[in-house]
């Protein structure tokens, strides 16, 4: 269950920081 938690976390955080970078260009 943790190694599941743990590769969630990474896949949000990178999703939100790919997110976060073209908004900010905005």
């Amino acid at each position: 269950s943790d190694e599941s938690q743990s590769c969630l976390k990474k896949q949000r955080a990178g999703g939100m920081v790919r997110v976060r970078l073209p908004r900010d260009k905005w």
